[in-house]
């Protein structure tokens, strides 16, 4: 029962039922995800300010880098060149 509900929390949110179990055990975020990535099992939890603030030196970074960026559904995306097909409300100043 417990395997079964692993592949289910495993499919929709990246983590097994012992990744729930540690990650409140320890108050961190724990997911295997993370090991399989070769990354720390458990990291820091990230506040919501923190994680915005992260996307935003993220996205300026980006923007930076490449210079011509657009709003797309998963978030932004950015071009070293100007899309010619992207409409001009799309673009993130």
């Amino acid at each position: 029962m417990v395997a079964g509900a692993s592949l289910v929390t495993l499919a929709h949110k990246d983590k097994t039922v012992p990744d729930y179990v540690a990650s409140w055990a320890y108050d961190q975020d724990c997911s295997v995800m993370y090991a399989a990535y070769e990354e720390s099992y458990c990291k820091d939890i990230e506040t919501a300010e923190q994680k915005a603030d992260r996307e935003r030196a993220e996205a300026e970074a980006a923007q930076a880098a490449y210079g011509h960026c657009y709003r797309t559904l998963g978030g932004v995306t950015c071009y070293k060149d100007p899309d010619p097909f992207a409409s001009s409300y799309a673009k993130v100043n």
